[in-house]
């Protein structure tokens, strides 16, 4: 996820968003269903978001060199990942 993607989410979640009203006041048909799906993501979300502000120490620490470096594995992992998008988004 980029971090503009991240930003959309961000927006995507906020206090008064859709999101929210789905969560909290929707009814009918589907809504435990709903309800579960939101709550599992929620979690699943929680788990990579723990997982980077443990290492947000290492990372920011490693921001300093990583801004002057031109490392090739770099180029490597985001030609792999762009890669990897574009199947997805062909798939779906």
């Amino acid at each position: 996820m980029y971090i503009q993607e991240l930003k959309k989410l961000v927006d995507n979640i906020q206090c008064d968003s859709m999101s929210r009203d789905e969560v909290f006041y929707d009814s009918g048909q589907g809504t435990l269903e709903r309800r579960i799906e939101f709550f599992n993501l929620i979690n699943e979300l929680q788990g990579y978001f723990d997982y980077y502000l443990r290492n947000e120490e290492h990372l920011m620490k490693k921001a300093t060199e990583d801004e002057f470096s031109d490392c090739e594995f770099s180029g490597l992992v985001k030609s792999l990942n762009n890669n990897i998008r574009s199947k997805s988004i062909e798939v779906t």
